[in-house]
């Protein structure tokens, strides 16, 4: 068999999809001899005649109708990997490795996710909750596409983007006495039973010591490392807490009331990346978005 040409499969095709050779040769921007030409071609090469003249028309042969399945097949296949190079192009495929602290998993992230997929169907998203530390380690192994961090360190393996810096807020039970305030302060918080975030919680050591320093006295009944959980028991009358502004908004507790803490105390959130590679554009624009909403929450 002499080789075949790419050219004259897809003359035959077109003739095969259209029915006669004036219209493939429309069909494909040439004049109606070259597509002849090329359908003679790839007979010679195959050693089997494709159509034959009945009146006035062309009918394929049984081995050109059998031909033409295979051929189909091969440009489904082609036709599939355009498609997914589109949907690339797009950002509308592909997967997305995330990996998070739980502060950002219960609140911003599952927001994200939800408003991503809207018009990102194709996007395969899987979501792992880990510490700060872990995370980090994962972004330099390229065991992620995206980290979601409250610390992190400098390191030629990981490439950093800062969340804006927001300031932590007061959650207090509805119709507790410190509702009515339009702020509140650490002196408001005397004899008050204050639920405590994790002992390494950056945001609970300098609540500590700003009464510390102040002098206030203040009872610790619960504490828990989950912003969430922190919120449940305040929205259920246990206490009143200083959280992050992260995971608040997105929680469904009728119960609670968020005031603005003053002092300011400055919440520090990270995107971590592998660097030793781009991030792809579905990354880029999943971490857009998480900076959008989270400039979106400041702003509220």
């Amino acid at each position: 068999m002499n080789s075949l040409h790419p050219r004259q499969v897809e003359a035959f095709r077109a003739v095969m999809t259209t029915g006669s050779m004036t219209a493939a040769a429309e069909t494909l921007a040439i004049s109606q001899p070259a597509v002849s030409r090329l359908v003679r071609d790839l007979e010679h090469a195959l050693r089997m005649p494709l159509f034959e003249r009945v009146g006035s028309h062309l009918a394929p042969t049984p081995e050109a109708v059998l031909l033409h399945h295979e051929i189909q097949r091969y440009f489904v296949g082609l036709d599939r990997i355009a498609e997914a190079a589109r949907a690339i192009r797009a950002g509308k495929a592909g997967g997305l490795r995330v990996a998070a602290i739980t502060a950002f998993s219960i609140g911003l992230l599952n927001a994200a996710i939800e408003r991503f997929v809207r018009d990102r169907g194709e996007v395969a998203i899987s979501v792992h909750n880990d510490n700060s530390a872990n995370i980090e380690a994962m972004a330099r192994l390229d065991q992620i596409d995206i980290g979601l961090v409250n610390t992190v360190h400098d390191h030629p393996a990981v490439r950093i983007q800062s969340f804006p810096v927001l300031p932590a807020v007061c959650v207090v039970p509805a119709g507790h006495r410190l509702a009515d305030l339009a702020a509140v302060h650490p002196h408001d918080l005397a004899g008050e039973k204050v639920i405590g975030l994790g002992p390494s919680s950056p945001i609970r050591l300098r609540l500590e010591a700003m009464l510390l320093a102040e002098g206030i006295p203040y009872e610790r009944p619960f504490e828990t490392s989950l912003s969430a959980s922190v919120c449940a028991l305040v929205a259920r009358g246990f206490g009143v807490a200083v959280v992050d502004p992260y995971t608040v908004p997105f929680l469904r507790e009728p119960g609670l009331v968020t005031r603005p803490f003053q002092p300011s105390i400055p919440t520090h959130f990270s995107i971590v990346y592998p660097s030793h590679r781009p991030p792809a554009k579905v990354v880029q624009e999943f971490a857009a978005l998480l900076l959008a909403m989270a400039h979106e929450l400041g702003r509220g």
